[in-house]
């Protein structure tokens, strides 16, 4: 059928796999029809006679063909590699150019034929290009060397294999896969060979510093992420103390809990049914409890997060279900694998990535230590699991409302700098305006809606989408975000104003100048274009917090090195930085850490940081610390 090859009318597969498989050929059968028992299948053939033939003339592949042939020419040669891989490469792709290279795409650093030199000179200035077979002790000298730059792809990961040869790798650097990733935050594939496209790391360097300079990413590259790639490197070699057998015994209790919840499920449901199952939970929601469902997938109806949470307004189970999505989460991705990924000193090493966020944050992986619950009884156990050393506190530097002092900065709005200038509390002020109610009445729900809707504002929401956060009609989210741009208009007009100049330009940009394009503006499709909208408005302000938080790092980093202290920073999770710090360095290390924090990046309204202190991540977020 997909060939319109037209076939018998009543004869299917398995039929004509019979008649084929008695008489031969189509011939043979046409021509002995009186055999055939079935007087509608005969029949059918007898009429069909011309069709049946026709089909096998449409099915027959022809071969006289007049070409003149010549083996030798089609046998297989070596590629142009000089130009297969740029196409490849501008192609995007990746599987191809692995499997058309010898050259190892998962390799941290370009490889150097091993010799005596084990770096390679640029005769133009003081480089020496880097890969795992450099000879340390015949080059330590240049690598400790802060006169020398270091080129290489994925340096941070080359520090800890050098540590091990006694050798401390130190800038100035240059890291090809950081400048393609200035160059291309939304690009998935920044490996060695999709930057380099075969060519030497030197004239890889020179062809991205080039195009640094042209974007006006230069001072972003060498001021802010260069110096971070030795401040991540000390970071991940730190690592977190976890309390192991406070996780054994909360696995434990997590799969009681799972197993009661189970129960209450099927007893919810009217029946046993697989619990991790969408389309079984689906039929339980909607064709059995007759619940409304909110959209269709490809394979039934949508039961994510976001479905069950509106349907849980009406009904216990969609509720009970969160909750036992979150615990098999908790436990699966957390609880029961961070004991396995401990040293010796029960301490995990989560690897931190600067090229993977189109925004400019850091990422989190092996494991993920930035989504770790902040909520709710398990989150806070969870997070009593992260402890340190005996003799030490766990300090915690949080940037206090960042985002919104950006917006602040970045909008100018006369309402929302006096808000900030005067130390006034921006959630309860929104609350006020939207809801027209003095401060002194305003409830602790009232504040909470008010705080989503200053978020939602920096993320772009729509009133489909806060209508979904604050279960309320649309008509009512719609008011709330109007009343909002009546009061802050300096805000309204910005967002507007970034909006024009990211569709006339292609492109946003932080405070640091950190770029991001945004083709989905130009989209023909509407949900990619209002996409496109939320990530012209959200990426200056988040990518400015990036690059604030990363100026703070480098800066702390610096002055502990320096003064010698015995503190350590250990993780970054968005706008907070976690210290181990021996208790006698507690006073002075939260002062400086909040001050320099606090010093990052001047902006228009003061920045804020909440400092806390206890013997484990959730006891030092605790009011009373």
């Amino acid at each position: 059928t997909a060939d319109n090859i037209p076939g018998v009318f009543g004869v299917g597969e398995k039929t004509a796999i019979s008649l084929i498989g008695q008489w031969g050929t189509i011939e043979n059968l046409l021509s002995n029809l009186d055999q055939i028992k079935k007087p509608k299948l005969r029949e059918s053939l007898e009429k069909e006679k011309e069709m049946a033939r026709l089909s096998r003339s449409l099915a027959t592949i022809d071969t006289d063909c007049p070409i003149d042939f010549n083996l030798e020419t089609y046998k297989i040669s070596p590629p142009n590699m000089g130009q297969l891989i740029p196409l490849l490469k501008e192609l995007e792709f990746s599987s191809l150019l692995r499997e058309m290279t010898d050259i190892d795409t998962q390799s941290p650093i370009e490889s150097v034929p091993k010799s005596d030199r084990a770096i390679e000179d640029d005769s133009e200035s003081a480089f020496v290009v880097i890969d795992e077979n450099l000879v340390p002790l015949r080059s330590k000298e240049v690598l400790e060397s802060d006169q020398v730059c270091k080129v290489g792809h994925d340096i941070k990961s080359l520090i800890p294999l050098l540590r091990e040869k006694d050798v401390t790798l130190v800038g100035p650097f240059f890291d090809t896969m950081i400048a393609d990733y200035l160059l291309n935050p939304t690009k998935r594939d920044h490996s060695l060979l999709a930057v380099s496209s075969g060519a030497t790391m030197m004239a890889c360097r020179k062809r991205l510093s080039l195009l640094l300079s042209e974007k006006g990413l230069s001072s972003l590259f060498f001021d802010v992420e260069m110096p971070l790639i030795a401040v991540l490197s000390d970071m991940e070699q730190a690592g977190v103390k976890i309390n192991v057998p406070l996780l054994t015994a909360m696995s434990s209790d997590l799969e009681q809990t799972l197993t009661e919840l189970t129960k209450k499920i099927y007893a919810l449901a009217g029946r046993e049914f697989n619990i991790n199952s969408p389309k079984q939970l689906g039929v339980i929601l909607f064709d059995e409890l007759h619940l409304q469902p909110l959209r269709k997938t490809k394979t039934g109806y949508s039961t994510d997060e976001e479905v069950l949470t509106h349907l849980a307004a009406s009904h216990e189970l969609p509720a009970e279900i969160l909750n036992y999505r979150q615990g098999v989460k908790l436990k699966s991705t957390y609880v029961d694998v961070l004991p396995t990924l401990t040293d010796n000193n029960h301490r995990v090493h989560t690897k931190l990535n600067q090229a993977v966020a189109a925004t400019g944050r850091l990422s989190s992986t092996d494991p993920n230590l930035q989504n770790i619950p902040v909520v709710g009884a398990w989150g806070r156990r969870l997070r009593q699991a992260f402890i340190v050393e005996q003799g030490s506190l766990l300090v915690t530097a949080d940037y206090n409302q960042i985002e919104l002092r950006i917006l602040a900065h970045l909008s100018q709005d006369p309402a929302l700098l006096h808000a900030f200038k005067t130390g006034e509390d921006i959630h309860l002020k929104t609350a006020s305006e939207i809801f027209s109610l003095p401060k002194e009445v305003i409830t602790k729900e009232m504040r909470r809606i008010g705080k989503t809707v200053n978020f939602g504002i920096v993320y772009g929401i729509s009133p489909f989408g806060l209508a979904a956060n604050l279960g309320i009609s649309q008509k009512e989210a719609k008011r709330y975000i109007d009343l909002y741009f009546a009061h802050y208009h300096g805000v309204k007009q910005f967002i507007e104003k970034t909006m024009q100049e990211a569709t006339k330009m292609g492109y946003v940009t932080t405070l640091c100048n950190r770029r991001r394009d945004i083709p989905e503006l130009l989209s023909g499709n509407k949900k990619v274009r209002e996409m496109g909208e939320r990530l012209a408005v959200n990426t200056p302000i988040q990518g400015s917090a990036a690059d604030i938080i990363k100026l703070a790092m480098i800066a702390i980093s610096k002055w502990m090195k320096e003064r010698g202290v015995k503190s350590r920073m250990i993780l970054q999770v968005h706008d907070e930085l976690l210290f181990e710090v021996p208790e006698g360095e507690i006073s002075f290390m939260q002062k400086k850490v909040a001050s320099l924090m606090e010093q990052a990046l001047p902006l228009s309204v003061p920045i804020k940081v909440d400092l806390g202190v206890g013997p484990n991540w959730w006891a030092a977020k605790q009011p009373s610390h």
